[in-house]
């Protein structure tokens, strides 16, 4: 067991060492980040519902829309920082939960590199992946601060990873894991039901697809354990719904969906805007402007890349075309990402719930936007592959990338500790 844990550890040394200069970065800046408004409800919530799980007091459900917060994080973030090392100045209490929220981003980053690596089987696709993951200047400078969404975008790739490896073992034991991770991510955030739904989707689609009694029992019972899982741990994980489950969770859905409790006027394109009625372009609006034009680039591509793959596959069956150098799993799981991608979109622009404060709301949508990126630095590299004169291809992919990854750098060195305020070139500096 030690040897096989040394081992993986050399093989993933580079990533390790890059990932450990982030956490030495980090470290250093910490000082530099305020306190959000939010950060003291968030501490507050974890209080109350410890005390209503151990005491019952019932402070925790008079608490309006608060109440319906997931703690899966802020919890065991209240007992280490305050019950386990003992901290009571406030000034140290803050510092202790900004580094451990961004390590947690970071661990997000790690498990990043992993999922990539595990599409790719390339260490250097992986690590540039992981780096566009860790280098968005305004989840960076959140992942400090705010103990919910860049918390729940992290979260998002680890449930990711754990359903990609039910998907490769396709085991009842891997979906209980993978539905148990699916189950603590709704927890989180409500959208995470996309994933719940999105896995759900595929196992249907095995079922009919299914050749023989014994695979669909298998594509039946991966589905079942999958959602009783997730329905269990969610249930469990959530005290709120423990008094009436059925009612309650109707309850939870509504305010955490749309925010009823919260309205603000919005400033968007010089006009302003009930957070509760915002343009269908809103999101897309404030992504586009305020990812770095390499991720935007190279996310896009991807998604091009996989659609042509799966187009190739589809015209000229599993074993041809694009897809076939991926594999069918690789290409599946990355129909599976880019679903997890648009249909938060697509359902904002349908739905229109109540958002505000940018794409603050969607930042769970960077995890999966890099991970197809992926498709795009696996497409140059094997566009490398297929000749001696094409061979500068994915050299010069993979350099241009490491550029505009380093012109992220900068600009974040630039504006620091003010990341949270980054936009890119396409945004329109002169409306006001």
């Amino acid at each position: 067991m030690t040897n096989r844990i040394g081992e993986r550890i050399r093989f993933h040394s580079l990533a390790l060492t890059l990932w450990c200069l982030f956490l030495i970065t980090g470290l250093a800046l910490v000082d530099d980040y305020g306190v959000s408004p939010d950060t003291e409800t968030q501490r507050f919530v974890a209080i109350d519902t410890l005390n209503y799980v151990l005491h019952g007091d019932p402070t925790l459900l008079r608490r309006a829309a608060d109440r319906f917060y997931g703690v899966a994080f802020e919890a065991p973030l209240f007992l280490l920082t305050e019950r386990v090392l003992g901290l009571e100045d406030p000034r140290h209490v803050y510092l202790a939960r900004h580094v451990l929220t961004h390590l947690f981003f970071l661990l997000g980053g790690f498990c990043c590199y992993l999922l990539a690596r595990r599409l790719s089987g390339d260490r250097l696709v992986a690590l540039l992946v992981m780096l566009l993951f860790l280098l968005s200047p305004r989840l960076y400078a959140h992942s400090f601060f705010n103990s919910k969404d860049p918390v729940f975008a992290s979260a998002f790739v680890m449930a990711l990873l754990v359903v990609s490896r039910a998907f490769d073992r396709d085991s009842v034991g891997a979906y209980r894991w993978g539905g148990a991770a699916a189950g603590l991510l709704v927890h989180l955030r409500i959208m995470g039901v996309v994933l719940f739904a999105v896995v759900l989707v595929f196992r249907a689609w095995a079922w009919f697809r299914a050749r023989g009694d014994a695979a669909r029992r298998r594509a039946a019972a991966t589905a079942g354990v999958f959602t009783l899982w997730g329905g269990l741990v969610l249930f469990i994980s959530l005290p709120y719904l423990w008094g009436d489950p059925a009612g309650r969770l109707s309850e939870y859905w509504m305010a955490l969906a749309d925010h009823p409790t919260h309205r603000f006027r919005l400033l968007f394109r010089g006009q302003a805007f009930s957070s509760a009625a915002l343009p269908w372009d809103y999101v897309l609006h404030w992504f586009a402007i305020s990812q770095p034009p390499v991720t935007l680039l190279l996310g896009l591509l991807g998604l091009v890349a996989l659609g042509l793959a799966a187009g190739g596959v589809v015209r000229r069956g599993a074993g041809a075309g694009p897809g076939a150098a991926w594999g069918a799993a690789e290409l599946r799981f990355g129909v599976l990402l880019a679903t997890c991608f648009a249909l938060p979109l697509v359902a904002f622009v349908l739905l229109r719930p109540n958002a505000y404060h940018d794409w603050r709301h969607f930042y769970f949508l960077h995890g999966p936007f890099c991970l197809l990126a992926t498709f795009a630095l696996m497409g140059l590299r094997q566009l490398a592959a297929r000749g001696l004169q094409r061979r500068w291809v994915g050299g010069a992919a993979c350099a241009l990338t490491a550029a505009g990854l380093g012109a992220v750098v900068l600009e974040m060195a630039q504006i620091h500790p003010n990341q949270y305020l980054y936009f890119n070139f396409l945004a329109d500096r002169k409306t006001p």
